[in-house]
């Protein structure tokens, strides 16, 4: 269902956000099995897109409507943002995946405490409690 929304949101011509895509990770870490993978790689598919379109701004492309294709939204997208990862950090954690989960969070180059306790969660959940 959180995938039939996403492509309802780019048929209306609304791309993505850093929020909308954390969502997006969040929900596919949730099901069961949780969706890690196919979830990383829709990050890296938005980011990859993205980066095309902001190519085609400053190369004059326009976006079919007369204007031209604008940055404003692709701020962020990667594996690297903190609300992202941290999504991704817990779907990991729903999936008993303490490795992927800890190479996640080793992507984050500033973490906040919200992507500590990610970690931290995904190591219990994991029975990863060693000092």
């Amino acid at each position: 269902e959180v995938l039939a929304v996403l492509r309802e949101m780019q048929e209306f011509d609304i791309r993505p956000n850093v929020v909308t895509v954390a969502l997006v990770v969040d929900g596919l870490g949730r099901c069961n099995p949780p969706r890690c993978r196919e979830a990383r790689e829709l990050v890296q598919h938005l980011q990859s897109q993205l980066k095309m379109k902001r190519s085609d701004a400053t190369n004059g492309n326009h976006n079919g409507r007369g204007g031209v294709i604008e940055d404003t939204d692709a701020r962020g997208i990667s594996l690297s943002n903190n609300k992202i990862a941290t999504a991704l950090i817990a779907s990991y954690g729903r999936a008993n995946d303490v490795k992927s989960a800890t190479e996640a969070f080793d992507r984050i180059p500033d973490p906040d405490v919200v992507a500590f306790n990610a970690l931290l969660d995904a190591c219990c959940r994991c029975d990863e409690l060693k000092l």
